[in-house]
């Protein structure tokens, strides 16, 4: 499973490159503020996720 989605990831990683150096710099600005955002997001979940299991253990 982990491997699975680092290669996903890193292939992913490939592909946003390319768009950003297809774009250019004002693109390259957006796509950065997106990635930023998706990770944010993503790390939310994840603390949403241990805040719910730790509460699931307390009860």
């Amino acid at each position: 499973m982990k491997l699975g989605i680092s290669q996903q990831a890193a292939t992913g990683r490939k592909e946003k490159l390319l768009k950003i150096y297809l774009i250019g710099k004002n693109g390259y600005r957006l796509v950065k503020y997106r990635l930023s955002f998706m990770v944010l997001l993503l790390f939310e979940r994840k603390l949403n996720y241990s805040c719910n299991c730790k509460q699931l253990f307390r009860s």
